[in-house]
Order: C-alpha cells, then structure tokens, then sequence
C-alpha cells in the first residue's frame, strides 16, 4: 500500500466555488498581502479552509495571516492580531490572539491601513515568543 502526497490546490482553485463576489473580495486581499510582503509564501490550507501567509526568516517561516472566504464574506486573518495596533478600527474578534478584518464585498477594503496591518503582522511574527510577551505587556501597562 503505497501513500501519494495530494498537491493543494492553487489558491485560484480553492477560490472557485465561492460567491464571485466573495471570490472577488479574497483576490483583492491575497493580492494587496502579496503587494505588501512580496516575500511572503502562499498556501492553500485545506484543512483549514483558508489561504495562509509566512515569511520567510532563515531555515523558519512563520506565519502570520491568512485570506478565509466564507459564505458570504471574506476575512484576512492575523495570527498575532491581538498585539497590531488598529487606529482605524478594522480588526474584528475577541479570541485570545487572532484578530481580523471581514469584508463583505472589495468595496469595503481600504487598502492603505489595511496594508499597514499587514505589515506590522508580518513584522510581529518574526518576533521571537518573549519579545511579543514585552509588547503584551507593555499594552497592559498603559
């Protein structure tokens, strides 16, 4: 008994079966993420239903948000949202590290601020586990 490895689908291919317009509003952001971190590595999360981002640093990537299509909304992901400041008020979630910003339609995406998240997303990431611990508790202590 022989086991194959199963080839994710190309992000593209993931897509296809949402609502063309959730379709549409997951391209803008997988586009505006790879304009934003032309480095960052794109994959296919089957099993986690959604298009994930690392960076790569040396012999590690890792990661720090994804796109998510849902029925009727999609949602760019950060893992390490819960540290990004946000003066804008587009992250969205209450969990004890991810936050996002869900959009309903490319309209809604306001590419600039929403870059600057990316950014910092990616910068955050690359930060080892105790200088993220330093920015958490820094933000409680102000």
């Amino acid at each position: 008994m022989s086991s194959r490895h199963v080839q994710p689908p190309t992000p593209e291919e993931f897509l296809v079966s949402y609502h063309p317009v959730v379709q549409a509003a997951a391209r803008k952001l997988r586009a505006l993420v790879i304009q934003t971190v032309p480095e960052a590595l794109e994959a296919v999360r089957v099993g986690w239903v959604l298009i994930g981002y690392r960076i790569p640093m040396g012999k590690k990537a890792p990661y720090f948000g994804y796109v998510a299509p849902l029925e009727d909304r999609a949602v760019l992901g950060f893992e390490f949202g819960y540290l990004l400041d946000d003066p804008e008020g587009l992250l969205t979630g209450k969990g004890s590290q991810v936050r996002h910003v869900m959009v309903r339609d490319e309209s809604e995406i306001r590419p600039e601020p929403t870059a600057a998240l990316i950014r910092a997303a990616a910068r955050l990431a690359m930060l080892t586990k105790e200088e993220r611990a330093l920015i958490q508790a820094d933000r409680v202590n102000r």
